[in-house]
C-alpha cells in the first residue's frame, strides 16, 4: 500500500478507507486509474504462496491478475474462454457478473446491461478493446477483444 501510495493517487472506497477485503476471493485490494483512465487494481491473493519478505518494489508484481471484458454477452464469452482456453468459470454468475480462471488469472465477465459500474468508481462498464498475450496451460495465446467480440489464437 505505502508502494502505491507514494506514486499514485489511490481511490478512497468510503472515507479514507483505500482497500476493500475481499472475504470469498481471500484477497485484499486498492485502486487507482492508469495512464489512460481505466481502473486498475493492486490484488494480495492470501490463498497463493507467494510471500515475500523483501522490500516491495515494481519487481514484486508478479502479473496482470484480471482483465475485463465488459460485454452483454459475458455468458457467451465464459463458454468461449471454456472451449478454447481450457479455462473454468471461477465466481459469480454468468449472467451479471462472473469470472472465468483462477487466482493467478481471470476474466472478468461484467454485463454492463446489469452491472454498470467498475468498483469502487463511477467508471461505466463497457465494451473497451483489448489485446493481450496470456497463458494458460503452460500455452500462449494472443487476444482480441473488439465490438463485444473475442478472438483468442495460440502462439
Amino acid at each position: 500500500m505505502a508502494y502505491l501510495q507514494k506514486r499514485l493517487k489511490v481511490i478512497n472506497i468510503e472515507k479514507d478507507r483505500v482497500t476493500q477485503i475481499f472475504d470469498s476471493w481471500t484477497a485484499e485490494a486498492m485502486y487507482f486509474h492508469d495512464a489512460s483512465g481505466n481502473v486498475a487494481e493492486l490484488i494480495v491473493r492470501y490463498d497463493l504462496d507467494n510471500d515475500s519478505n523483501e522490500e516491495f518494489t515494481i519487481n514484486s508484481i508478479i502479473n496482470i491478475n484480471k482483465i475485463g471484458l465488459g460485454s452483454s454477452k459475458s455468458e457467451q464469452l465464459n463458454e468461449q474462454s471454456e472451449s478454447e482456453l481450457g479455462s473454468i468459470f471461477w465466481k459469480g454468475d454468468k449472467i451479471r457478473f462472473g469470472t472465468n480462471g483462477s487466482q493467478e488469472g481471470l476474466f472478468l465477465l461484467p454485463n454492463y446491461q446489469y452491472k454498470t459500474l467498475w468498483f469502487p468508481t463511477k467508471v461505466k462498464v463497457a465494451a473497451s478493446p483489448i489485446k493481450a498475450i496470456i497463458e494458460q496451460n503452460m500455452k500462449k495465446y494472443k487476444l482480441i477483444f473488439e465490438n463485444e467480440k473475442l478472438k483468442i489464437s495460440a502462439i
